[in-house]
């Protein structure tokens, strides 16, 4: 289940929302929580990476 590749970073880091958890055993809404959890920010990336966030990343940028 663990997604265990580098994203490519300069340092090879792995987002938080992928990296391993400690906790061995987890109840089963935990579990539940964890699944839901990292289908969103799969579906969040796969938008910034389609661009549907660009403007207002652009944006956001820009006020740095």
């Amino acid at each position: 289940m663990e997604n265990t590749q580098p994203n490519g970073n300069k340092n090879g880091a792995k987002p938080p929302w992928k990296k391993p958890i400690d906790k061995e055993k987890f109840t089963e809404d935990e579990m539940e929580r964890i699944k839901t959890s990292r289908a969103v920010m799969r579906v969040i990336e796969k938008q910034i990476e389609r661009g549907d966030f660009d403007e207002y990343l652009k944006k956001e940028g820009s006020e740095k």
